[in-house]
């Protein structure tokens, strides 16, 4: 992906920063299972895609306001798709965000079908690279 990715070992939190255009993760053994690292890299890989050299998607997020949800929703999707791509199941971690998502969808009809459709296009983002190796390999 290009992501410069940091692993903290006194940090249990796993964060993309705008300002650093970094992801931070804890160990991998941090984590209760292989698919939970995967799973939680795959949501901070899709913040990173929403950064300014990239998508542009993420401009000013402050925890609990509805930009903030809504980019919740994004990083969520996105991850489920990359886990199915990759045949890991998904289950989200992110229960204190719920509250946020419905209420960001109660505003907003359109809400769903823009995270979707922003998460699918951090997929492409970071699909297309492993998309254009194949290509190179079987030609």
């Amino acid at each position: 992906s290009g992501a410069v990715i940091l692993f903290d070992q006194i940090k249990d939190k796993a964060f993309f920063h705008p300002a650093t255009d970094t992801i931070t993760l804890p160990f991998k053994d941090s984590f209760k299972s292989t698919e939970g690292f995967y799973e939680t890299i795959f949501h901070e890989l899709s913040h990173w895609v929403g950064g300014k050299p990239r998508l542009d998607r993420i401009k000013s997020l402050v925890f609990g306001s509805e930009e903030y949800a809504a980019e919740e929703l994004v990083a969520e999707f996105g991850a489920a798709i990359l886990c199915a791509h990759v045949g890991i199941p998904y289950k989200t971690n992110h229960a204190s965000y719920i509250a946020n998502w419905i209420k960001a969808i109660k505003d907003d009809s359109k809400a769903l079908m823009t995270a979707v459709s922003q998460a699918q296009k951090a997929v492409d983002f970071l699909l297309k690279p492993v998309a254009e190796e194949q290509i190179k390999e079987v030609a």
